[in-house]
């Protein structure tokens, strides 16, 4: 008897030791797999299946390894005081393992600071903040900068652009703050350097990608750079008919024009024309690659043309606007019904694998007065719909599995700059901590 229970004992952990288990339902032995987290904070308590886990972690370790598990469907949620608990459903499979390695835990309630009071909007720069005060003025340290509303700032630039009646003016942080009437050089080097005659209103403004003293400036038919430091004004497109939409990417000005898609390369110093069909197109957007370009009609028929492959595919129908992932691999879309999906450029693999043009919808809901913002990481991202905004997670496996927490109300607009910073209905901006 002894030998036979010892047997039994011994062929028993040999086969757990191989990865194998007893299913007790089916009173056989079956492969076993696992599932790997990883979470963020690293103190959050692990339940699987509604049942608390142990801590399993090494002393140098922050992941969770889940294993010799049984092939089925597990339920792995985490909690933290403090937090919104997070929570997935699992399929394990024979000799496989999931992931989860990008879980980020949400605050149920934002530690907020006010800034300043009484302001209507604002902006980020590397110099500090720029305010909108509810008498309608632009101010940066005390100081009323000229213009009604800002039209070009950003967190890696010392300018910032007005506008006001028609004409665009750049004020320059640094220094004493010096203002230039940004339409009248442009058009005044543009008779004097350039000889061309009359006058013509800047349609679109933006920042060189790699060049910190120039700005691009898009007019009804040209594309021009403007060196600021040199005072030097350079023509370098041109179009037949007129220019409806322009972007940016980090080399190339891609425009789209009444009968063709033209990007200019701000390297190379060359147009290269694209055979699109953009009859009822509207508007443009381009990956900071500069390799895919998402073309939006006024009817809301997406398509994506991927310049490597001169391809072009419709996305979806009935969208209303698009957010371009850092990692290019991706785009965040708004639908015209409130729906919400992620676009993949191309095959996609991190926790979860997706082929090129797969289209995942997700369970938010995206109302008017909307803007999306992907955070470093890209797994999650900022949504603004109508005035709250969310935590949305967006690798998550399944529809059903998704994530996503409302951080605050009562919001009319949020920067995400490092850090979270909030302007709510009251005219108050808070800096958020600990996000």
């Amino acid at each position: 008897m002894f030998v036979l229970t010892f047997v039994v004992s011994a062929t028993y952990m040999l086969a757990v030791a191989q990865g194998w288990a007893l299913d007790v339902k089916g009173l056989k032995f079956v492969k076993t797999g696992g599932i790997f987290l990883r979470f963020h904070p690293d103190d959050a308590v692990i339940s699987v299946n509604n049942r608390p886990q142990k801590d399993s972690r090494g002393f140098l370790s922050s992941d969770i390894f889940l294993n010799n598990l049984t092939p089925k469907e597990y339920e792995i949620t985490l909690h933290k005081e403090g937090f919104y608990p997070w929570a997935r459903k699992f399929k394990v499979a024979p000799g496989l393992i999931s992931s989860a390695s990008q879980i980020e835990l949400w605050p149920d309630t934002l530690k907020e600071s006010p800034i300043v009071s009484g302001i209507s909007d604002f902006w980020v720069t590397p110099l500090g903040l720029v305010y909108k005060d509810d008498k309608g003025r632009i101010l940066f340290n005390k100081d009323v900068l000229r213009g009604e509303n800002v039209v070009l700032a950003s967190e890696k630039s010392s300018i910032i652009i007005t506008d006001s009646g028609g004409n665009y003016f750049l004020t320059n942080l640094e220094g004493d703050h010096n203002v230039l009437n940004l339409t009248n050089l442009f058009n005044s080097l543009k008779q004097r350097q350039l000889f061309l005659p009359g006058e013509v209103p800047i349609k679109k403004v933006f920042f060189h990608p790699f060049s910190s003293q120039k700005i691009l400036i898009i007019t009804d038919t040209s594309l021009y750079a403007l060196d600021i430091k040199k005072v030097q004004l350079e023509r370098l497109l041109t179009v037949d008919d007129s220019i409806k939409d322009a972007s940016v990417s980090n080399s190339d000005v891609t425009v789209l024009g009444e009968e063709a898609i033209i990007s200019y390369s701000l390297l190379l110093k060359n147009p290269s024309l694209y055979p699109l069909d953009i009859t009822n197109a509207v508007r443009i957007g381009v990956s900071s690659d500069g390799n895919n370009i998402i073309l939006l009609t006024k009817n809301g028929s997406a398509f994506d043309y991927d310049k490597s492959l001169d391809k072009s595919d419709l996305i979806s129908e009935n969208i209303n606007d698009f957010y371009f992932s850092p990692d290019k691999k991706r785009a965040f879309l708004v639908g015209k019904d409130e729906s919400s999906k992620i676009y993949y450029f191309e095959n996609f693999a991190k926790d979860n694998e997706y082929v090129a043009h797969s289209l995942v919808e997700l369970p938010i809901k995206v109302e008017e007065n909307h803007n999306f913002y992907w955070l470093p990481g890209a797994n999650y991202g900022i949504l603004k719909s109508n005035d709250s905004i969310y935590a949305v997670e967006l690798d998550s496996g399944s529809l059903q599995s998704q994530n996503y927490y409302k951080l605050e109300s009562s919001v009319i607009k949020f920067i995400w700059s490092k850090k979270l910073y909030i302007l709510k209905s009251n005219g108050t901006l808070f800096e958020v901590e600990g996000i």
